[in-house]
């Protein structure tokens, strides 16, 4: 597994991402879940990422009892504060205090101010003086190292580091998003200030693994044997400075072990493939998906729709325009998880970090699928 060092620290390259741990009947498969971490434990991965909300709160909770048997020097442990749960000066002490509880550990390595993006997050950062929680909560000790998760402007990021010296950021970034949201410019501004870069969604929710025909034929004639992930994480590999970690949000053994193998040796992509990952996001970039990279910030829908299953589904519809699959996909989320139920609440709106007007996506995705009826 390859390392990098952050401060004093060695932490793996990879990062186990807890956002998409396997599932049954809509709760963590245990079973399953606890062999994943068990076997990145056993194979070099020392970062564990967490948030309050991950499977709608379970993910703290399971990796509590999960790493129980390990010594705690043993791993680094990562979550987040989720700042739009934060309304009045006692929310956050509370919050922390059940994650540590749910964790059943007396500190966290790595603590982020989650998706600090936009003037609202930053007012609200400030009314309630959660930098300054924060940190008081590094000074006794509870948490080792602060930064914030971003899916934001280059422009705003400057506004964040009035606030404070954050020591890193996690950034949306993969070779789609690299110009889709600009974050070349976000990433070089990190830079310059001399703040780690870590990343998220390095692919993009999955949605690099579904590429249309006409961006896979570019990387396959480029390197007919590599895997779409290994085409990502190679691409990571060639940044400067290189990320100190990535997390992958890993749902299988199999993915966890694809990935344990790429990472074995972090070495970037040759120029002719760099090229040909430059001649693909061309054509990706033609190709207006919608960007839910489905982190689900905006559920639960309080009319219960599982709006990032939809945008898959449409999403897929998009790359592979044919109604009768769209039909077929769309009836497999089950009725009452169906873009149908929605009743344009907005609720949802300004918790999606991507911007989605996703009331009137989910009514164009329920036209789609009415005509395909028809």
């Amino acid at each position: 597994m390859d390392i990098s060092v952050f401060g004093q620290t060695e932490l793996s390259r990879l990062g186990f991402g807890c956002m998409r741990l396997p599932e049954k009947n809509g709760k963590i498969d245990r079973p399953k879940a606890r062999e994943m971490v068990e076997y990145a434990l056993a194979n070099g991965i020392n970062y564990i990422d967490t948030a309050y909300i991950y499977h709608n709160g379970e993910s703290e909770e399971f990796l509590g009892q999960a790493l129980q048997n390990f010594d705690r020097s043993s791993y680094i442990l990562s979550d987040k504060l989720p700042l739009w749960l934060c309304h009045e000066p006692e929310d956050a002490p509370g919050i922390f205090a059940e994650q540590l509880r749910r964790l059943k550990t007396d500190y966290i390595d790595f603590y982020l101010l989650h998706s600090f993006e936009g003037k609202r997050r930053y007012d609200d950062v400030c009314r309630l003086k959660l930098v300054d929680f924060c940190h008081k909560l590094k000074s006794e000790g509870k948490i080792r190292h602060l930064g914030f998760s971003y899916h934001g402007t280059p422009e705003d990021l400057e506004r964040n580091f009035d606030l404070y010296d954050f020591e890193f950021v996690l950034l949306q970034t993969n070779y789609l998003d690299w110009r889709v949201q600009r974050a070349a410019q976000t990433a070089s501004g990190l830079a310059q200030k001399k703040v780690a870069l870590f990343v998220m969604e390095p692919l993009r929710g999955g949605g690099l693994l579904y590429l249309p025909e006409a961006a896979a034929a570019i990387l396959r004639a480029a390197n007919p044997e590599r895997s779409w992930t290994g085409w990502a994480f190679k691409w990571l590999a060639g940044l400067d400075p290189q990320p100190v970690t990535v997390l992958s949000g890993m749902s299988s053994l199999a993915q966890l072990q694809e990935n344990i193998g790429i990472f074995a040796d972090f070495d970037p992509l040759t120029e002719k493939e760099q090229q040909a990952v430059k001649k693909a996001v061309d054509q990706l970039m033609a190709t207006p998906l919608l960007p839910c990279t489905a982190c689900r910030y905006c559920e639960p829908c309080p009319s219960g729709v599982r709006i990032a299953l939809n945008f898959d589904t449409y999403n897929d519809y998009i790359r592979l325009p044919d109604l009768k699959r769209l039909r077929s996909n769309y009836s497999m989320l089950g009725e009452q998880y169906q873009a149908k139920n929605c009743t344009a609440c907005g609720q949802c709106l300004e918790k999606c970090p991507q911007n989605i007007k996703i009331n009137q996506e989910l009514a164009v995705l329920e036209n789609l699928v009415q005509s395909a009826r028809e």
